[in-house]
């Protein structure tokens, strides 16, 4: 019993230290924005078992937001925090991994590396991964394992698998009143694209018992930036990390709306 009452304690106190240095990293909580501060409190934090902690480490060596000799060691750094997550049982560490080789920006693209840290993500249960690896697995041509895939993040609370799924349901099956159940379900659960995507259709005054395929698959183009909204159509930026199928199918909604 004391060694649990000991361990429990740990626990708090690493809490109480990420809780601090996220105050301090943000800039919240009537504390000023000190990403120097951030790091020590995180540092203190992981010294006590955080695995949150480490990954917010890794994500500011990321930013640059902490001085090193120069950038390629602060992207070791941030390797290195990012695996010490995963290792404290965080497994957006490992997503992280996925992205820094996917996209070969701040360390040397693999892309066999960057496929077994999405699988490993996935399967410790980050939301992000499932996404991803939904989506390519519907790119590959398996769709009833990617839904399933994209379903468990949209349950598990990730708002945007929501927007993937409708826009497969919108391309793929030309069903508009699936496509607007998962958007619900995704605004739902915070998904901004989501809830643009639902104020865009109220405006269009469209019918989703009635519409034709066409509209349909229009009803997911991205407005025009120049909308009482201002929404951007630099939107698709964000997509092409995740899955060409996201872009390609998009750009051929536009040209059949």
């Amino acid at each position: 019993m004391p060694m649990k009452r000991e361990f429990l304690m740990q626990l708090a106190k690493a809490e109480s230290f990420f809780q601090e240095g996220r105050s301090h990293d943000l800039g919240n909580n009537g504390q000023p924005r000190d990403k120097f501060r951030a790091m020590v409190l995180y540092s203190r934090a992981v010294n006590l078992g955080s695995a949150e902690a480490a990954l917010h480490i890794g994500l500011l060596f990321r930013e640059g937001a902490v001085l090193t000799k120069c950038r390629e060691s602060g992207y070791r750094y941030m390797l290195r925090f990012f695996s010490k997550a995963a290792a404290l049982g965080c497994a957006d560490g490992l997503y992280h991994l996925y992205e820094e080789f996917h996209r070969g920006v701040r360390v040397r693209k693999n892309q066999a590396i960057a496929a077994r840290f999405l699988h490993k993500a996935a399967m410790r249960g980050s939301i992000r991964a499932m996404a991803v690896l939904g989506l390519q697995t519907i790119s590959r041509g398996n769709e009833a394992d990617g839904r399933r895939l994209l379903e468990r993040a949209l349950l598990a609370g990730y708002g945007d698998a929501g927007y993937y799924l409708a826009m497969f349901y919108a391309r793929q099956r030309n069903d508009s009143m699936a496509m607007l159940k998962c958007l619900r379900a995704g605004a739902r659960r915070g998904s901004d694209r989501c809830r643009k995507r639902l104020e865009y259709i109220c405006e269009s005054g469209l019918n989703s018992r009635t519409c034709s395929q066409g509209q349909v698959q229009g009803l997911l183009v991205p407005p025009p930036a120049t909308s009482s909204q201002g929404w951007s159509t630099a939107w698709t930026d964000e997509l092409f990390p995740l899955a060409p199928w996201i872009v390609r199918h998009t750009l051929a909604a536009g040209k059949s709306a």
